[in-house]
Order: C-alpha cells, then sequence, then structure tokens
C-alpha cells in the first residue's frame, strides 16, 4: 500500500520504535508525547538477542551497543548464596546473531529518540479521544488540538488512552507484587561484571546485573497490595528490611543506591485479547500486550511490534489488510511471553516455606531448567523483518 500520514501515541521505546519503522518506509510520521520531555519510566532493561537484532533494523544498535554492557552467564539462587541453578550465554551472539545486552533506559530511549530528531516529536500531547472521519483518524488532545492522520498508533504505555478508546477493557490487571529498581555504580569482590544473577527468597525476588561504564542495574520484587506507600524511613530502608542477611553482593547493591534513585513500581499485566484496534488505529507495545517482567521481553516486544507494523503495511494492499497481517503475526508470540512471564513470577513470589521448598528443588531440576533455556532461546532466535 501507498505509505501516508501517520499520529502515533507515545514517546516511549515503543512509540519511537514505530515511527522510525514507519518513516524507513515512507510514512510522514508525528508523536505525541504527554510528558514536557521524552522520559522513560525504569532504570535498566535487558535487551535479548532477538532485541538487538531489531535494534539493528532500526539503524540504533552501534549507539545503544557503546552504553550497554553484554553478559554472558545466568544464574539463579537462595537468598543464602547456595545455587538453584545456571546456565552459560556466552554463545549466543554466534548462535543468534547478537549479543544480551543490559542498558540504561534513558539511553535506549535518547539512542531511538536521535533517529526520529526533535521535529517529529509533540510534548505535553495528552490523547483523550479519537475518532474517524472519513478517510481519516482524528486524534483529540488534553490541550484542545487536533491531529487527523490516515493511521494512528496507540504506543502510550500500560495506562494507554488509545486503548481505553479503541477496546473500553478496563484497567490493567495487579499481579500482587511490587518492584524496586535502581541503577548504582558498584564495586564489589562478589560482583561479576560478566554475570546476571537472580536471587530468590520467600515471597522476595532480587536481581543484579551490569549495566553500562560502571553500573549495575538492580531490582528487587516482593509481595505487596497495590498502591502501597513507602515506610517512613525511605524506600531504600524498605529495601533493605527485604534483603536483610542475604548473601553479598545484593545488601552492598542496596547500599551503593542513592535514595532517590530508587524507583518503585507496582506490575500489572492484562490477558492477551484478539483485537488490538479498530479502522485506522491499532496499539502496539504494553498498549497491546503488557506483561509482567519476569521474561525481560517487554521491551524487545514492543521494538518487534514496529518493525512488523512497518512490514505488514508495506506489504498489504490496503490499510485494513497490512493492521490485520500485523495483529495475526504478533497475537501468538507476544501472548505466549505474557502467559509465561505470569507463571514464572507466581512461581517466583510464593511464600509458604513449604512451598519455596518445593519450588527451589523443582527450580533447580535438569527438565526444568532444559523447559525455561528452551524459551528463551525460541525467542532469541526470532528474525524481525528487515526495513527498505
Amino acid at each position: 500500500m501507498r505509505a501516508g500520514r501517520a499520529l502515533v501515541v507515545g514517546g516511549g521505546i515503543g512509540g519511537l520504535a514505530a515511527a522510525i519503522a514507519l518513516a524507513r518506509c515512507g510514512w510522514s510520521v508525528e508523536v505525541h508525547e504527554q510528558g514536557d520531555a521524552l522520559r522513560e519510566i525504569g532504570a535498566g532493561l535487558t535487551v535479548w538477542p532477538n532485541g538487538v537484532k531489531a535494534l539493528r533494523r532500526l539503524g540504533v544498535e552501534d549507539a545503544v551497543v557503546e552504553r550497554a554492557s553484554r553478559f554472558e552467564r545466568f544464574e539463579v539462587r537462595r537468598w543464602d548464596g547456595r545455587p538453584i541453578g545456571a546456565s552459560g550465554a556466552a554463545d549466543y551472539a554466534e548462535r543468534f546473531g547478537a549479543p544480551i545486552l543490559c542498558v540504561p533506559r534513558p539511553d535506549l530511549l535518547a539512542a531511538l529518540a536521535a533517529r526520529v530528531g526533535p521535529a517529529r516529536v509533540h510534548v505535553r500531547s495528552r490523547l483523550v479521544a479519537l475518532e474517524e472521519r472519513g478517510a481519516e483518524v482524528v486524534g483529540r488532545f488534553a490541550d484542545g488540538r487536533e491531529a487527523a492522520a490516515d493511521l494512528l498508533v496507540g504506543a502510550d504505555g500500560l495506562r494507554s488512552q488509545a486503548r481505553a478508546a479503541l477496546l473500553a477493557d478496563g484497567p490493567a490487571r495487579y499481579v500482587g507484587y511490587t518492584c524496586y529498581a535502581a541503577l548504582a555504580r558498584l564495586e564489589h569482590p562478589a560482583f561479576d561484571r560478566s554475570v546476571s544473577i537472580e536471587t530468590w527468597g520467600a515471597g522476595t525476588r532480587f536481581g543484579l546485573l551490569p549495566c553500562g561504564a560502571g553500573q549495575a542495574f538492580w531490582w528487587a520484587i516482593r509481595n505487596a497490595r497495590e498502591g502501597g506507600a513507602d515506610g517512613r524511613d525511605g524506600r531504600k530502608a524498605d529495601v533493605r528490611r527485604l534483603v536483610a542477611g542475604w548473601r553479598e553482593p545484593v545488601p552492598a547493591a542496596v547500599e551503593a543506591a542513592a535514595q532517590e534513585a530508587i524507583l518503585r513500581i507496582d506490575v500489572y499485566d492484562r490477558d492477551p485479547v484478539r483485537s488490538w484496534g479498530a479502522g485506522r488505529a491499532v496499539l502496539l507495545g504494553d498498549a497491546a500486550h503488557p506483561s509482567t517482567p519476569n521474561l525481560g521481553q517487554g521491551a524487545t516486544l514492543a521494538l518487534e511490534d514496529a518493525l512488523v507494523l512497518a512490514d505488514a503495511l508495506r506489504a498489504a494492499p490496503d490499510l485494513a489488510a497490512g493492521l490485520a497481517s500485523y495483529v495475526e503475526r504478533r497475537r501468538e508470540r507476544t501472548s505466549q511471553v505474557v502467559l509465561r512471564a505470569r507463571r514464572i513470577g507466581r512461581m517466583g513470589q510464593l511464600e509458604a516455606a513449604p512451598a519455596v521448598w518445593l519450588r527451589d528443588r523443582f527450580a533447580g531440576g535438569a527438565l526444568f531448567q532444559r523447559r525455561i533455556l528452551g524459551w528463551i532461546e525460541s525467542l532469541c532466535a526470532y528474525e524481525p523483518p528487515a526495513l527498505p
């Protein structure tokens, strides 16, 4: 089909990737971001080989790699340091065509934003409604402005206003746990910068991995009520109490983070759905298929979505066929990630002592480790479509 005009709602990783991919295929693109600047919520993120290959297709791989860290091994441990399982990843670059990276979220966003260019981005532009008028889709924004185009892409995240307008299926589902996350400069003899370590306790998990020059990215997840408040002595003290007595380098990583650098984010997902849009509007990334972070694929799926959307439109005879092809090509893969990540999260957040004991023994078994590794490797083997 002939490229036209596109409105991308949301200036996060998925929205900017969509803007790049569509522009590469000849679309005239505007990005509308509700914040007063482009910024990414979160500290660091893992980019698996399928995500790195997507960045390569978008033309930003080199800019991201120079700001990222690679790692070559995964380990899962008990809170007291005893091993549960481990696997190597040193050969992933050769096997799958790209390495595994951990990159600060702001750096990834900056690389994408530089590729999009400031002229295409409108900030303080919050979508409040959309409608079709003849052969156009019109987005209305909170400041009273309207913008019309041939296509609207809702990439406005977990609390997507585009999704509310298109699907009206209510809020996302709180999964029962909250996540703390931070970037910190960590020098400790027990911290190996070639290893990603996940440590399991009872109702609590802690991840630690290298993330950019001299930095470490850590996250801590605990069972909690939705919307809970921080303790009186602050967020850092809350995390410190969660991992008191745990094996190093977990406590050292917490101490290395500044209080103001520690984020807290309640975790949500949604059940997969068949439809991601209607008419001339479609959803992408977390607006379409939000997932818990247990497989580390959320941002990568959004990058893949952007490439498949542009490719599907380029190959289709008309817009309706292109959007239908995009959803059909993405639905099964994204649904599998959402549901598998949900199951892993439930297992990781077990709290009762007998259940925790059984979990650790089961997760240390060869069958379970082969199954998890098989899931990960099947994701990494994916080849995103090329762009013109």
